[in-house]
C-alpha cells in the first residue's frame, strides 16, 4: 500500500509537470526567432543557388522567383531585427505584422515555384 501510495504520488507529481505549460518569455521568443530566421535564410539560400543553376527555367521565371527570395530574406531580417530590440512581451507582439509581412512573401514564393515547375517541361 505504501508503495501504491508512493507510485500515485510520483505518477500526479510527473503528471503536473508535464501538464504546466512553459513560460514564454522575451528571451524565448528571441530565441525562437532566432532559430527560425536561421533555417529560412539557410533554405532560401540553398534555393537562390538552385534557380540560379537551372537550366529549365526562362530568364524572366528565374528572375521572378530570385526577386521573391531577396524579398523573403530582407524582410526576414527586419522581423529579426524588431524582436532582437523588443524587451517586453508587448513588443514582441507588436512584431506580428513583421512575421505575417515574411509568411505572405514565402506564400508569394511558394505560388511562382509551384508555377514555375507546372510550365517546365519533365526531364527526359
Amino acid at each position: 500500500m505504501v508503495a501504491a501510495a508512493v507510485l500515485g504520488y510520483s505518477n500526479t507529481a510527473a503528471s503536473a509537470a508535464v501538464v504546466e505549460p512553459q513560460k514564454r518569455t522575451v528571451e524565448s521568443v528571441q530565441t525562437r526567432v532566432n532559430e527560425r530566421v536561421l533555417h529560412i535564410t539557410t533554405k532560401l539560400r540553398d534555393l537562390q543557388t538552385r534557380v540560379a543553376e537551372n537550366k529549365h527555367f526562362p530568364a524572366a521565371t528565374k528572375a521572378t522567383i530570385q526577386a521573391d527570395i531577396l524579398k523573403v530574406l530582407s524582410d526576414t531580417s527586419i522581423w529579426r531585427k524588431k524582436v532582437a530590440a523588443a524587451t517586453t512581451m508587448a513588443m514582441i507582439r507588436a512584431a506580428t505584422p513583421a512575421r505575417e509581412t515574411v509568411m505572405a512573401d514565402m506564400a508569394k514564393l511558394r505560388a511562382h515555384l509551384a508555377a514555375a515547375r507546372r510550365t517546365t517541361p519533365p526531364d527526359a
